[in-house]
This record gives C-alpha cells, sequence and structure tokens, in this order.
C-alpha cells in the first residue's frame, strides 16, 4: 500500500508558505508521500509537474477528470 495525497494540497503548500514548490515536494517525500493524485487541470500549464514529482520518488497515482456527460450524449 503506497501513501498518497491530492497534489492540490501540495501546490496550495507552496503557495501559502511562499516555498519553492520542488522543495515542498522534497518535503512530501521526506514525510514518506509515495504518490500523489492529480487533476487533469494540473497539466495546463508549463510546469513539468510529473518530472518535479519523478525527482523526488513521487509516483502519480492516478489523473482525475470531471465530464458532464449530459451534454455530450443525448439522454
Amino acid at each position: 500500500m503506497k501513501i498518497s495525497v491530492f497534489y492540490d494540497h501540495i501546490l496550495n503548500a507552496s503557495k501559502q508558505t511562499e516555498r519553492p514548490l520542488k522543495e515542498v515536494i522534497a518535503e512530501a517525500a521526506r514525510a514518506g508521500i509515495q504518490a500523489v493524485e492529480l487533476d487533469l487541470h494540473n497539466f495546463t500549464d508549463t510546469t513539468d509537474h510529473l518530472g518535479l514529482l519523478a525527482e523526488a520518488g513521487i509516483a502519480a497515482a492516478c489523473v482525475n477528470a470531471h465530464y458532464s456527460m449530459d451534454k455530450s450524449f443525448d439522454t
């Protein structure tokens, strides 16, 4: 079993503490976090999120996305 957190929590910690994202990710890894759950929106900027995580030895457990199927399919 892996211990994981939502990646948004790491992003928020970086903003709230005004510390570099790479530093906060490394701290999460030292605390025993082995994986994160990302949202599809995490890939809309130019940051290499997966690269930063891999450097720290943290895996992507999953990537979540939300869809409104009622707008795409005939009910």
